[in-house]
């Protein structure tokens, strides 16, 4: 079973995307107020990214600062035939959706 059919199965577990460093900075417009029973799930620090999808070889890459998205999507092989390129989107390590093409 694949990472995109995982998340068709998983039961939603109230996923909030916070700016930590913000809210350490004590920015109280970032600030979240915990109520009792909440947990905090801090996933480890990778350096990778996984491109996955209708690419030709989808793969976990190095991270690098250097690479856009179209260089990780060309280390991949390129998109197949039936990709539709205009749906692009980076799911960002807080959890954050980022469009490449208006950002």
């Amino acid at each position: 079973m694949g990472v995109v059919d995982k998340f068709a199965i998983a039961s939603p577990v109230g996923r909030i995307v916070i700016n930590l460093d913000q809210v350490i900075e004590g920015n109280k417009q970032q600030n979240i107020l915990l109520e009792n029973g909440d947990k905090i799930h801090a996933p480890p620090l990778r350096n990778i990214v996984t491109a996955m999808g209708h690419i030709q070889m989808p793969t976990s890459l190095i991270f690098d600062s250097n690479m856009s998205v179209q260089d990780y999507i060309n280390a991949t092989g390129d998109p197949k035939k039936q990709a539709d390129t205009d749906r692009i989107y980076v799911i960002r390590a807080n959890g954050s959706v980022m469009l490449p093409d208006s950002s």
